[in-house]
C-alpha cells in the first residue's frame, strides 16, 4: 500500500540549538507544523546548560521524527550545524535556527521551487525579541535574488541559513565547513558552482532578532557564548 510519503522526498530539518530554551518551543511547533508530508527532525545541542535538552526530550517521545544529538563539549554553531548536517539522510536539507517561527507552507513552497537548482531560499519577516514584525523584511536590506555566480553572490548578498533548502548530495560534498565565515555563507558560495541558487520573494519565516542572535538581520551581532 502507497502512502502520502511515497510521493514526497524526505526532507531532513537540521536544527542546531544552544541554550535556546526561552525561544524553542515556538520554533519547534512551528517545523512539526509543515504541511509538507516526509520530514525527519535531527536536532543538533551544543552542549546546553539551561533547560533545552528537557524540552527536547519533553517533544521526542511525542514525535518519532525527532533525532536528538547531544555534544559532549561546545564547539561552536558552525560545527554544530555541521553535525547536524551529516546525519542527514534526506534529499534535501533544511537548515532551522533555534529561535525564529516558520510559514505551515515553507518547507513545502521551496521544495516546489528548488527544481535543478542546489539551493532554494525565500524572505523573511524581520521581528524584534517578542515575534512582533517591525516593518522591514530581509529583502529590503540585502540583495535577494537567484545567483549563479560565485562572485556576485559573494559581493552582493547574504543569504540566510533558515531560509534555505539544500540539495543534500551538493551539501555532503562541502564539508568541513570553514571556521573563518558563517556556515550559510559557505553554502551559497559553493551552491553557484553545483547548479546555482533560485529565490522565491515570498516571506516564508519570523527571523526574530535578540540579543542572543548569533547574527542579526545584516551581520555583525556575534554571540559571546559560542565560539
Amino acid at each position: 500500500m502507497h502512502t502520502q510519503q511515497d510521493s514526497f522526498p524526505l526532507i531532513s530539518v537540521v536544527i542546531a540549538t544552544y541554550n535556546g530554551a526561552k525561544f524553542l518551543a515556538t520554533q519547534l511547533d512551528s517545523v512539526l507544523a509543515q504541511d509538507y508530508p516526509n520530514l525527519e527532525i535531527i536536532i543538533s545541542d551544543d552542549n546546553s546548560k539551561d533547560e533545552t535538552l528537557a524540552i527536547l526530550e519533553n517533544y521526542q517521545p511525542q514525535y518519532p521524527a525527532i533525532r536528538i544529538i547531544c555534544s559532549e563539549q561546545n564547539q561552536g554553531y558552525i560545527k554544530n550545524f555541521e553535525q547536524g548536517c551529516k546525519q542527514a539522510k534526506g534529499v534535501f536539507v533544511a537548515l532551522c535556527d533555534q529561535d525564529d517561527r516558520w510559514h505551515p507552507e515553507k518547507v513545502s513552497k521551496l521544495y516546489a521551487a528548488i527544481g535543478d537548482n542546489a539551493l532554494v531560499y525565500a524572505d523573511s519577516v524581520l521581528c524584534n525579541e517578542n515575534m512582533e514584525p517591525i516593518g522591514v523584511n530581509i529583502s529590503d536590506r540585502v540583495t535577494c535574488k537567484d545567483f549563479s555566480s560565485p562572485l556576485e553572490q559573494a559581493i552582493f548578498c547574504r543569504i540566510y541559513g533558515h531560509a534555505m533548502l539544500i540539495r543534500n548530495d551538493f551539501l555532503q560534498q562541502i564539508f568541513p565547513f570553514p571556521s573563518i565565515i558563517p556556515h550559510d555563507w559557505w553554502i551559497s558560495y559553493t551552491a553557484t558552482l553545483h547548479g546555482g541558487i533560485r529565490y522565491i520573494p515570498e516571506a516564508l519565516a519570523w527571523y526574530r532578532q535578540h540579543s542572543n542572535n548569533v547574527f542579526g538581520a545584516v551581520g555583525g551581532k556575534r554571540n559571546k557564548t559560542q565560539k
